[in-house]
């Protein structure tokens, strides 16, 4: 609606401090002669998609993740439709690229249009950006000495700041749930429960819609996961074994997402929609970063 609204120049009528504003500006600044319809801007999102790849072909991205974008079925579905997901996906792509690139000065560019429309992920992109200007820029004798100093003030944070938590968590957890089922909800009551919980949720996070396979898409998007499983405890292995300093770092950041949305969601089409937001461009970082990983150590010898 709000894309038909810029198009037609409707601005008066145009609630711009929703959420939903900016990719709507986006899909109405597309190359496109005519949007009447969701159909239309299901166009404009997989011509956004088009020209990410030739980004992405333009700066020797390895092939195989250029091919899984092209192919991947839970992609092809989401960004052939309305939601902003693709450019969720487009944007966090760019911050993660310039943060691979050290262009810390253009990480604000995405990143102030990302948090505008996807507030929650910006929020945790934020501190990984600057985790990771200090890690890997300032030369520290103890790493591991600064490693146990940041941890420890983490853990602090957490059960000085357990009630805040908590509420925050079950207060989403509860609007998710009830969006779903809305009957027998378990908020959690201590961050004991709360961490005995996570492997649970995010194993049913990254299998969803497993089990409800009872259509030919869930199938499909299920399988897709699978691979998407597959390629990143490969690639995280390589990273591990290539630079564990990286490794952690991303697998940090990797958990931060995924314990963020596990916890919360439980519809199965939201699920698969809000996967593409997070992994999707972690499974890119850390594929790229192999490569230049093993280019770097390569032209050592």
């Amino acid at each position: 609606k709000v894309t038909l609204q810029i198009r037609n120049f409707e601005f008066s009528e145009i609630n711009f401090g929703r959420s939903q504003y900016i990719p709507s500006a986006i899909f109405a600044l597309t190359p496109l002669p005519f949007i009447h319809s969701f159909n239309d801007i299901g166009i404009a999102n997989r011509l956004l998609l088009s020209l990410l790849i030739i980004f992405l072909v333009k700066k020797k991205t390895p092939h195989l993740f250029i091919y899984y974008i092209i192919l991947s079925p839970t992609l092809l579905l989401y960004s052939s439709t309305a939601l902003k997901e693709t450019v969720v996906l487009i944007f966090t792509i760019m911050i993660f690229y310039t943060i691979l690139k050290k262009k810390y000065l253009s990480f604000f560019f995405p990143y102030i249009f990302l948090l505008a429309f996807k507030k929650q992920n910006g929020l945790i992109l934020l501190p990984l950006y600057f985790f990771h200007l200090i890690y890997f820029n300032l030369n520290f004798k103890f790493n591991r000495f600064f490693i146990i100093i940041i941890f420890s003030i983490f853990i602090f944070l957490v059960f000085f700041f357990d009630d805040f938590i908590l509420n925050s968590i079950n207060y989403y957890r509860f609007n998710f749930f009830l969006e779903d089922s809305g009957v027998n909800f378990q908020g959690f009551t201590s961050i004991g429960n709360l961490m005995t919980q996570i492997p649970y949720d995010f194993l049913k996070f990254l299998l969803s819609p497993f089990p409800a396979l009872n259509s030919p898409v869930k199938i499909l998007i299920f399988f897709d996961n699978i691979l998407v499983i597959s390629l990143l405890i490969i690639y995280f292995t390589k990273l591990f074994k290539i630079d564990r300093k990286q490794f952690l770092y991303w697998l940090i950041s990797f958990s931060l997402f995924l314990s963020m949305y596990s916890l919360t969601l439980f519809n199965h089409g939201t699920i698969s929609r809000y996967k593409i937001s997070f992994i999707i461009p972690i499974l890119f970082i850390i594929i790229y970063l192999v490569k230049i990983l093993k280019k770097s150590k390569n032209s050592e010898y």
